[in-house]
């Protein structure tokens, strides 16, 4: 493109570009790089279409569409993803966080509701998206998060600093939760899920660009969940409760296999009506209500 472009016309030119790649919601995404690139919001874009964007600004847009062209997802592209209402930092070292994640946060926060200093564990912390959201949910808690990626718990230290948490968390470059001490009120985890086979047919922005380890399950998706299971059953006490996401599908090999460890298991759905969150307890502390 040359210089001294309208917005009107870098905008057709993104939209064109994302739509040839097969980009949905070419032209939102379009909307969001251009202003990314020139500070113009959508409503500046809207209301003054042939406003002259500069050369730096223009090239700095060009190289954003060639990224996402490339289906590098949006949020590696900005370096940020909304969750829970909070803005977290994310890079190709983490996840990048789920709407459907949020369950286990909403799913927490009522458990812990009125709770006083209350521990929480995070165990595969990645961003620290569930631990960072939980604690700013829950003012006098505190937690620990670990990861087995050091470059991970660099993102979520920061974002742990972002949200003004920093001081009630400590972060742990661990395999699951080798060396925490428990017990702990609540332990979370976003575990790898999916089946090792299914990785190369997800969408290219998440098979290409997100971290493998914080995607691949092994064989059947439920090997990490069996890693786990020993320390969870070591670090909760008579009273602590365990929000674990999981796959579709999952729940009831998930079910058995938790059974089996003596935990009674309850489980959420989430808006799309899919098992998503497992809740385990010991059978002193088990609501009925949430086995279907």
């Amino acid at each position: 493109m040359s210089g001294d472009s309208s917005v009107a016309t870098l905008l057709d030119m993104g939209v064109a570009a994302l739509k040839a790649a097969g980009v949905e919601n070419p032209r939102a995404e379009a909307r969001l790089l251009l202003a990314y690139a020139t500070g113009l919001d959508k409503a500046a874009q809207i209301r003054d279409p042939q406003t002259k964007v500069t050369t730096p600004q223009q090239h700095r847009y060009d190289g954003l569409v060639s990224r996402r062209a490339a289906r590098e997802p949006m949020a590696y592209i900005l370096g940020h993803r909304e969750f829970y209402g909070l803005e977290f930092d994310v890079n190709p070292a983490v996840l990048i966080p789920r709407p459907e994640t949020e369950l286990i946060v909403e799913r927490g926060s009522q458990l812990l509701a009125g709770a006083h200093q209350a521990r929480i564990l995070d165990i595969a912390t990645g961003s620290g998206c569930l631990l960072v959201a939980l604690l700013t949910s829950l003012p006098g808690s505190s937690g620990q998060g670990s990861d087995v990626s050091a470059p991970a718990l660099e993102i979520a230290k920061a974002n742990a600093r972002k949200h003004g948490v920093d001081a009630a968390t400590e972060f742990f470059l661990a395999d699951w939760a080798k060396g925490i001490e428990g017990p702990f009120d609540l332990i979370v985890s976003n575990p790898p899920y999916i089946p090792h086979a299914e990785i190369a047919h997800l969408q290219p922005e998440v098979a290409l660009f997100e971290p493998l380890m914080a995607l691949d399950g092994g064989t059947d998706g439920i090997e990490p969940y069996k890693a786990m299971t020993p320390d969870l059953m070591r670090l909760s006490g008579p009273t602590t409760r365990i929000l674990l996401e999981i796959g579709q599908g999952q729940e009831n090999v998930l079910d058995a296999w938790f059974a089996q460890h003596g935990f009674v298991v309850g489980m959420h759905r989430d808006h799309a009506g899919i098992v998503r969150v497992l809740e385990l307890c010991w059978p002193v502390t088990f609501d009925r209500s949430l086995h279907p």
